[in-house]
């Protein structure tokens, strides 16, 4: 049983397209969220918004800048570097020639 209270809700302002399959990191700047949304008949991106500790949403970044589906991404946050690595859809076969991509993000908040 933890004793404490609960913080209000909160979401991500004016989001585009269907998010999903959020992930989270947090570091002495704030929280981090990246996610998937579903933009267009099969396409997908990967996207990171940043939340500081007084509860301001920083600008959006969109880190999939590919023109296939970027699904299924993976989160790590260490030394101030947020590493990103997605599966994309390199063809138009929804069950063939897939592809691992990755970006760092330096962040500078």
């Amino acid at each position: 049983y933890l004793d404490g209270s609960w913080s209000a809700i909160d979401s991500i302002p004016d989001l585009e397209g269907d998010p999903w399959r959020s992930q989270l990191a947090v570091d002495g700047k704030g929280l981090h969220v990246v996610w998937n949304a579903y933009t267009d008949e099969w396409d997908f991106d990967i996207y990171l918004q940043t939340r500081t500790h007084d509860g301001i949403w920083l600008e959006r970044q969109q880190l999939s800048l590919t023109p296939s589906a970027s699904l299924d991404q993976g989160v790590l946050l260490k030394d101030n570097i947020l590493h990103v690595a997605w599966a994309e859809r390199l063809s138009e076969a929804r069950y063939g020639n897939w592809d691992i991509y990755y970006i760092k993000v330096i962040l500078n908040i």
